[in-house]
């Protein structure tokens, strides 16, 4: 378990709260298996109906944490927290619901594209900042971002980087709603409840027939991005783009080809 995560199911819901505020709910091993953890024991539990994902202090979730990050970046593990999670998530027979408020970076954007309803605050801004740091994108979104999208509304999220609106995510289709930050935890429970009043099986057969041509793919491309990631933190200009966030100056990528 982890003291950044809490757990609590309420009239057949399942809510999973990050609780990180200060480091702006950056995600650590032991939060991502406390993550997992509370996904398996939400599909095992007959009582679950839906999943609500939702961060605190204004934060949906900053992604990885830094310092894990580099320590995972000079290992030689072979696996990963984030993606073990991942792999419960992008299969999961169950409805998710992302409720995301403030910063949506990294794998906090990833994970929503393997929500089944994603709605965003005024103040929500999602980046996928995987080229700037030297990498290759991660959680399948690779493949799954241009089937949610389009290629060319994910090709302006992956390849330049940047930080993307509220209302620039929903014009493109990436997000189903954009409420006030007072009404966004409202939203959420009420679609959840509204699936919770609906009969259970034809809720995960729909899902499943929706999702059967696409999860074995993106299951697929989330190894391959994965160990390509890996290959890439040992990389030069992922190690450009590390130390010139901890001099806090602009990477200089001139140098590579």
């Amino acid at each position: 378990m982890s003291d950044y995560i809490n757990i609590e199911t309420t009239e057949s819901i399942l809510k999973i709260e990050i609780d990180r505020p200060d480091k702006k709910n950056a995600l650590n091993g032991a939060m991502y298996y406390a993550m997992r953890d509370a996904l398996i024991a939400g599909s095992d539990d007959p009582k679950v109906r839906a999943v609500i994902i939702y961060g605190t202090g204004g934060d949906f979730t900053a992604g990885h944490d830094l310092k894990e990050w580099l320590e995972f970046a000079s290992s030689d593990q072979d696996t990963f927290p984030g993606k073990e999670f991942l792999d419960v998530l992008i299969p999961y027979s169950k409805p998710v619901i992302a409720a995301v408020d403030g910063l949506a970076v990294g794998i906090g954007a990833t994970m929503t594209i393997h929500c089944d309803l994603v709605y965003a605050s005024e103040e929500a801004r999602f980046q996928m900042p995987f080229v700037n740091l030297g990498l290759n994108p991660e959680a399948g979104s690779s493949f799954a971002l241009p089937q949610l999208i389009g290629y060319h509304n994910a090709a302006e999220i992956i390849l330049l980087g940047g930080m993307v609106t509220a209302n620039r995510a929903y014009d493109m289709g990436f997000v189903n709603a954009v409420v006030k930050q007072s009404e966004l935890m409202d939203m959420a429970m009420q679609a959840a409840l509204r699936i919770a009043e609906l009969p259970p099986t034809p809720i995960r057969l729909a899902k499943s027939m929706m999702k059967k041509h696409f999860t074995d793919k993106i299951m697929e491309t989330n190894d391959k991005e994965f160990r390509s990631f890996v290959g890439r933190l040992s990389s030069p200009e992922a190690g450009e783009a590390v130390q010139a966030f901890m001099e806090k100056r602009k990477p200089d990528f001139s140098q590579f080809e």
